[in-house]
């Protein structure tokens, strides 16, 4: 997790890009995230994840049957991890017997079962991980669609909004610096990733 994650730290776009800057306060974010870059770490999140992501399945159905699996073009055919490297394929295989022992079920597959399910599978290929009761849908459309719904609801969205600072009393977050200047809410959502 640490070398990947500073390799990712210094791609803009990687799924961890870090705008360069010096600041201690990211100085302390750094070594807390090395520090917690271990087995016991790991177990502690996987479990609190896999319940997440078990939960979140059960939304995105529910949102399916209300407004068509179409409208956010929710495809429940699994989700496979192809591997074309041996280090990769053993890491996948550890990420699985995690998953496992927390309830997201999965399967192994040798090149040749990766490719008789997903026979558009080109170039090297040693296996895949393929959780076969998971689902995927387009990230584009749900962000559209959580907007719109917040929206009727009474939020506000503001798109291409950067967030740059927290302001924090103890361990509560009590406001929000952006490129709009600064927020203040009752509660705070986070996510990851770049949306606008």
């Amino acid at each position: 997790a640490v070398s990947q994650g500073l390799k990712w730290m210094l791609n803009r776009d990687s799924p961890l890009y870090i705008k360069p800057r010096l600041s201690l306060s990211m100085a302390r974010w750094l070594l807390g995230f090395m520090s917690h870059a271990n087995h016991r770490h790991l177990q502690h999140a996987a479990a609190a994840l896999s319940s997440l992501a078990q939960y979140s399945r059960q939304l995105f159905d529910d949102y399916a049957d209300e407004h068509g699996a179409d409208s956010i073009k929710l495809h429940k055919q699994g989700v496979m991890y192809a591997c074309s490297s041996e280090a990769g394929f053993k890491a996948m295989q550890h990420e699985l017997a995690v998953m496992m022992h927390n309830g997201w079920p999965g399967r192994t597959l040798d090149s040749y079962e990766t490719r008789k399910i997903n026979p558009a599978l080109t170039g090297p290929l040693v296996g895949s991980i393929y959780y076969e009761g998971d689902a995927h849908a387009e990230p584009l459309l749900v962000v559209q669609q959580m907007a719109h719904h917040a929206q009727n609801a009474g939020a506000t969205v503001l798109p291409n909004t950067e967030v740059f600072e927290f302001e924090l009393s103890g361990n509560r977050i009590t406001g929000v610096r952006t490129t709009h200047g600064l927020l203040k809410a009752d509660q705070y959502i986070l996510a990851t990733g770049s949306w606008s």
